[in-house]
């Protein structure tokens, strides 16, 4: 404590003793320019100004352009007349004479048919339009046999068809009952605590009988630790009864699943 004042005391003498100087020098020439009488001196500075000159801009002339007289027209120049062009007379043409064509008539001598001649004619004529008739229905029946094989190809081919997109649609119903199926029983599944305290998982494999009404029969546990069958039981004991759409299986249905265990 004693040192910290120490200190203090000799800055506080130092920093006096120094304004002490200050103000006496500050004095001493004050009062040596009162002595003295000096005077202070003003510099004048004087400067002479000329006139400016005036410059008288006298305007400029225009130049006057007069206008150029205008070419006269050339004369057109005179156009001498073609003379006519004199046709001359054609020579006149004899007209050919064509050939005479002669036609030959050629004499048809028709020969008198017996009454038994004529007959067998007419039986000939017969038997040949029956024979055309014959063939003309048979071949429309041809005709309409090869149309209803083809309709008939159509028909198994659009039935094949829509069978298979029928087929589709029950399996992709069928895959979604199932999906549904596992959804709810993860949901009521509960993790056993011993199981968890023990940091145990596996999986365990289930069979059950889902009836027509929607309920369920005879749930076995096939493999899997101890520990989860409980459980196992339990979750799907608690996912039924449930609505059942019967075209999709033919009830009562046996069904296999896996039910899997992870510690998250």
């Amino acid at each position: 404590m004693n040192r910290y004042l120490s200190s203090f005391i000799i800055a506080f003498i130092l920093y006096t003793s120094a304004l002490v100087a200050v103000f006496y020098f500050i004095n001493k020439n004050q009062s040596c320019h009162a002595r003295c009488g000096c005077e202070t001196m003003h510099k004048i500075n004087i400067a002479m100004i000329s006139p400016l000159q005036t410059s008288v801009t006298q305007p400029k002339q225009e130049k006057k352009v007069e206008p150029k007289p205008k070419p006269k027209p050339k004369p057109k120049p005179i156009e001498k007349p073609k003379p006519k062009q004199v046709q001359k007379p054609k020579p006149l043409l004899k007209p050919l004479e064509k050939p005479k064509t002669v036609v030959q008539q050629e004499v048809v001598k028709t020969i008198p048919l017996k009454k038994e001649q004529t007959k067998a004619v007419a039986q000939e004529e017969v038997q040949e339009k029956l024979q055309k008739e014959v063939a003309e229905e048979f071949f429309e029946v041809e005709k309409e046999s090869e149309d209803l094989q083809d309709e008939t190809h159509e028909v198994t081919q659009e039935s094949a068809t829509a069978k298979a997109q029928q087929e589709q649609i029950l399996q992709a119903k069928k895959n979604l009952f199932l999906t549904n199926l596992m959804q709810r029983i993860n949901d009521n599944k509960s993790y056993p605590n011993m199981a968890r305290r023990r940091c145990m998982e596996g999986d365990v494999e289930v069979q059950f009988v889902i009836m027509s009404d929607g309920t369920v029969e005879d749930i076995k546990v096939l493999s899997g630790r101890r520990i989860f069958k409980k459980s196992t039981i339990q979750a799907i004991s608690r996912c039924f009864p449930m609505e059942v759409d019967t075209t999709l299986f033919n009830f009562p249905k046996e069904f296999k699943i896996k039910i899997s265990y992870v510690l998250r």
